[in-house]
């Protein structure tokens, strides 16, 4: 995980960035499709694109998963505040927001199961709703909205 945020914390992804909000796009598209996702990329506007994935379960249950892409901080940011490590901490441009989610998000996926356990506990139950459902991962662009409705993308992988 800790390779991957250096990855993203190396693109700077300003929300007004529209190269750099492309280069995360392409990031986490790969990923996903690493992963066996079909992705999908959508533009809405002038907006740089949203990536959308799509792993279909064999049970009914729908899980979407929805992060965002763009930091605040302005193009040139690394040059004083670049990305380190210090002990058990790491730091740079949007690590905490939200570069540090996608990172979570793709490393559960990653290690999501692959085929329900036998045992009967809470943590079988779990394991094995989580590989039966269907999975919804979205990278939008930006999380400021006029709204707190989902957006049209994101309604539509639930929908």
């Amino acid at each position: 995980m800790i390779e991957s945020l250096k990855e993203m914390v190396a693109i700077e992804s300003g929300s007004a960035d529209m190269a750099g909000l492309a280069k995360m796009a392409t990031l986490i598209d790969g990923r996903l499709k690493a992963l066996g996702f079909n992705t999908e990329r959508r533009k809405a506007g002038d907006s740089a694109e949203t990536v959308l994935g799509t792993l279909q379960g064999t049970g009914k249950a729908k899980m979407m998963l929805q992060t965002h892409m763009n930091t605040v901080y302005p193009s040139g940011i690394l040059a004083t505040q670049p990305y380190k490590v210090d002990g058990n901490r790491v730091y740079g441009p949007g690590i905490a927001d939200d570069k540090g989610g996608i990172a979570v998000i793709l490393h559960a996926l990653q290690i999501r199961p692959a085929a329900a356990p036998t045992r009967r506990s809470r943590r079988a139950r779990a394991r094995r709703w989580c590989s039966r459902a269907s999975v919804f991962p979205a990278g939008v662009t930006t999380q400021k909205t006029n709204t707190s409705k989902p957006t049209a993308s994101c309604r539509a992988c639930i929908s």
